[in-house]
């Protein structure tokens, strides 16, 4: 008996027709990978979450420092006793106060940065221009700053000086002097690139501290490294809040002592 054989007309109506199944199921898979990372954005917030609680046990209730762009993920990867993952041409691993001021040897792991991240910066996800060296990323994530307010207890993770828009000023706070319902730490996005001559490049946070007045001001091109980062995700961040947990939150909302109006 004679095989039948595919004519060329059937075998494009099959293409056509995955073709069109593809189409569909594509927007879909794209969306399920997004919201996987968006889970994934939540449980590492909620490990460093954990890793600040470690460091305030052992310092008498105080969070670390987040004065600059990454010391308080050193601070917490010593205090969870996490594995340095060295850089192009690093032989030795670096100490503490070597993590702490200098970007090169910022802690890289994954629990402080965002899986939605890719490499890119800015508020437009601009693709870096860099002579030489791989793109590595920093912290994609920052502690608040705020002073307090109508005498109740400062809000957000680190204390300012009243007025004051300079990280230098940016001092560290204990536990119970956080404003109760309020978030100490949210996402951002990277704003500049650090170059390591031509062993590597690293993207980092701005060196403005973010804050809850930023936050309520429109958004502009001016602003928008002195702000939470909603692009990752579609419109909306996650949120670490004093009592260490996570919220994700939509772009938009009005914010008092670092409090949203949901």
């Amino acid at each position: 008996m004679q095989k039948q054989k595919f004519t060329l007309i059937e075998l494009l109506v099959v293409i056509a027709i995955i073709a069109i199944l593809a189409a569909m199921l594509l927007p879909a898979l794209s969306k399920a990978r997004g919201t996987a990372r968006r889970i994934s954005c939540v449980n590492n917030l909620k490990g460093v979450a954990q890793g600040a609680a470690l460091y305030s046990m052992a310092n008498d209730d105080y969070l670390p420092p987040g004065s600059n762009r990454w010391n308080y993920s050193a601070y917490i990867a010593d205090a969870m006793n996490l594995p340095y993952i060295m850089k192009p041409t690093q032989a030795v691993i670096p100490t503490l106060n070597q993590m702490i001021n200098n970007n090169n040897y910022a802690p890289t792991n994954k629990i402080f940065i965002c899986p939605a991240q890719g490499l890119t910066y800015k508020y437009n996800n601009e693709s870096p221009s860099v002579a030489g060296g791989p793109i590595l990323l920093s912290s994609t994530y920052r502690p608040t700053h705020g002073a307090p307010v109508g005498g109740r207890p400062y809000a957000g993770w680190s204390s300012s000086l009243v007025g004051s828009t300079s990280s230098a000023d940016y001092l560290p706070k204990k536990l119970n002097e956080v404003l109760d319902n309020s978030v100490v730490m949210g996402e951002v996005a990277p704003q500049a690139v650090h170059s390591n001559g031509s062993n590597f490049n690293v993207l980092v946070e701005t060196s403005n501290p973010m804050t809850n007045y930023y936050m309520n001001n429109p958004d502009q091109i001016a602003n928008w490294d002195q702000k939470a980062y909603f692009i990752r995700h579609g419109g909306v961040a996650n949120f670490l809040f004093k009592d260490n947990h996570v919220e994700t939150l939509k772009h938009g909302l009005g914010w008092s002592s670092w409090i949203p109006s949901r």
